[in-house]
């Protein structure tokens, strides 16, 4: 055996630390990108005509890619915890949660106005913030520790769908 095949369960060799982290940095990457539109959208003094861009660019945003990235979280991630007696709550938790965010952002595209849009683009970052807390906190170590589940797998499929490929269910990242 070499010294490059040893990997040491809970270090940054481990391919499970590795693959919490990827799915991480992807939720954090998300994150940060729609609260930098919706700080430009609420906290600088615009115009009408850029307050409308930048409210049709965080709209954007919202539709095509968070919403994408969350319902592949669920189809992923959660799809993996779902039947596991030990994760079936915080899976439907989770999926409470994204509900919300999913309605906050349809408030967030039929806002009429500037407050409006921004109130509720507030309250998604609100939301998604403690979305992916519970992901990294609880979810993604549960995950580590169901049997038969392969966080890499995991983080690879998640990467794989977020570019616009498709998974086969029994694929996910179980056994």
């Amino acid at each position: 055996m070499t010294s490059a095949s040893v990997h040491i369960r809970g270090t940054s060799d481990d391919r499970e630390v590795r693959a919490a982290a990827a799915i991480q940095e992807e939720a954090e990457r998300m994150a940060l990108a729609f609260e930098a539109k919706v700080a430009l959208l609420a906290d600088l003094e615009l115009d009408p005509p850029v307050r409308q861009a930048a409210h049709a660019a965080l709209a954007a945003f919202a539709t095509g890619r968070l919403r994408p990235y969350l319902e592949a979280a669920d189809e992923i991630l959660y799809t993996a915890a779902e039947n596991d007696e030990r994760t079936r709550l915080l899976v439907r938790a989770l999926r409470a949660q994204q509900e919300s965010i999913d309605r906050r952002i349809s408030e967030l595209v039929a806002a009429t106005t500037t407050a409006r849009a921004a109130h509720a683009a507030r309250a998604v970052s609100t939301l998604l913030q403690g979305q992916i807390a519970v992901m990294h906190t609880v979810l993604l170590p549960a995950l580590a520790g169901l049997p038969g589940t392969d966080l890499a797998r995991l983080a690879g499929n998640l990467t794989a769908l977020l570019a616009g490929g498709r998974i086969p269910p029994a694929r996910y990242g179980l056994g």
